[in-house]
């Protein structure tokens, strides 16, 4: 009989809406200690965007570049075959952050949850236009999108707008902001809807992240870009 939490118990750890006693257990046991820092990983990375603190393997970066180089047209298998590298990573045995959020979802968790991961329900476009990209589709299963950046009180807005959203069954969609050689990139929060907007950090360089990247991330505890893009576009000052 397992001594470990299930992931109903760990999921409700990493919110902090444990019993004293699951809390204990997690202080002395390294490996549920280590998945409930994974989901706290995550969902703060979700919730408030920012630099990636892990560098991805260098597979990643040359498939990141490879895509910049390369018509929308010609990236189709490249994207394939990550996914199936990504998804026998995953089988073989990566912690299914999913069911562990799922599962927080219960009660009072439910709002918290809601506004962590996918920010405040603010869809208004005002204020002055500044910047923007043409988001073009490098997968096949979505079409050209676009976004842009707008002044609003002293605070720069990122707003991506959608024809639609995929579906995503075992992970989300994080919006990005690249350099021109992907050598460096910022998280800037998670896709949930069409029309989405992201505040920027104070003194984040758009002529430095020149380039706008949707991709879709999976629920395994990796911060890092996962490889597979879904639009990509150059910033344009306006």
């Amino acid at each position: 009989m397992s001594t470990h939490l299930d992931a109903d118990d760990l999921a409700l750890v990493a919110i902090g809406d444990a019993s004293a006693g699951q809390r204990e257990h997690v202080g002395s046991c390294a490996q549920c200690r280590s998945d409930v820092e994974s989901l706290e990983t995550v969902s703060e990375l979700m919730a408030h965007g920012g630099p990636v603190p892990v560098r991805a393997p260098d597979h990643v970066w040359q498939a990141i570049q490879a895509e910049l180089d390369e018509e929308s047209t010609s990236t189709a298998p490249t994207l394939d075959s990550r996914r199936r590298h990504r998804q026998a990573r995953q089988q073989a045995g990566w912690f299914s952050t999913a069911k562990l959020l799922g599962a927080a979802a219960v009660g009072a968790g439910v709002m918290w949850i809601a506004v962590s991961l996918f920010g405040q329900d603010d869809a208004s476009p005002s204020g002055p236009v500044v910047a923007t990209a043409d988001l073009e589709a490098v997968d096949s299963s979505v079409q050209p999108a676009s976004a842009e950046i707008v002044e609003r009180d002293g605070r720069r807005v990122l707003r991506v707008d959608t024809n639609s959203l995929p579906e995503v069954e075992d992970g989300y969609l994080q919006v990005w902001l690249l350099e021109d050689d992907a050598a460096g990139m910022v998280t800037v929060g998670a896709l949930s809807r069409d029309g989405e907007e992201f505040e920027l950090p104070e003194g984040l360089s758009t002529t430095t992240f020149t380039t706008v990247d949707v991709s879709v991330e999976h629920y395994d505890g990796d911060p890092a870009h996962s490889g597979e893009s879904l639009w990509r576009g150059s910033i344009t000052s306006t």
